[in-house]
């Protein structure tokens, strides 16, 4: 039995990406082969799950990297301050840490640091999953480090990705990577939702 899972992401959650991860090494662990196959755009989020399975293969147009962790926050205390608009939220803490992310109040340089703190540490989180995965020691490209996108041609060149191909050839790469001599190829999909169809058009 295999498993060919198709990723088309930006990337997304940090703890989204890790259960998936989780769910194909249990696939794995139960005796089932998986290949990931890429599409449009496979990455940061998309990386940190596709390296649990087997193989990791690419679209020939495939565009991913992104490997990199950001907290995005937006700060519009000073828009406030032109309209005349005062925050006056109450909290309790044993210091101002608990306001470290509002976007009415300016973030100070002991509250940048503490979330540069968390971003380097699932930062390097991220990139040891995906050495220890893909088995990039010493020596090996590092360009895929610096949160840049990588072509199919790159990132194969980079470790990230194990060949470049169809979905045809995907398909016929698992089955010889699974035991077994006869096959019924069964495809899942997500039905879309009615905001899915508005979104795409």
């Amino acid at each position: 039995v295999g498993v060919l899972l198709s990723l088309d992401t930006p990337g997304g959650s940090v703890t989204d990406a890790d259960l998936i991860h989780q769910k194909l090494l249990q696939l794995r662990r139960a005796n089932k082969r998986v290949i990931v196959h890429m599409g449009d755009l496979c990455a940061s989020g998309g990386i940190y799950a596709a390296v649990a399975a087997d193989q990791v293969w690419a679209h020939p147009t495939t565009l991913t990297g992104s490997v990199g962790v950001i907290i995005q926050n937006l700060n519009v205390h000073r828009l406030l301050d032109k309209y005349g608009i005062q925050d006056q939220s109450v909290f309790a803490a044993s210091d101002g840490n608990k306001t470290l992310m509002s976007p009415t109040r300016p973030m100070n340089p002991e509250h940048r640091a503490l979330l540069q703190e968390v971003v380097n540490e699932m930062y390097v989180r991220f990139v040891d999953l995906v050495v220890e995965r893909r088995k990039l020691g010493e020596g090996t490209d590092a360009r895929w480090r610096d949160g840049r996108l990588l072509t199919a041609a790159t990132a194969k060149e980079a470790g990230l990705v194990d060949g470049i191909g169809y979905h045809e050839e995907v398909l016929r790469k698992l089955k010889a990577m699974s035991p077994g001599s006869v096959y019924n190829v069964v495809r899942y999909e997500t039905m879309p939702s009615f905001l899915g169809l508005l979104a795409a058009k």
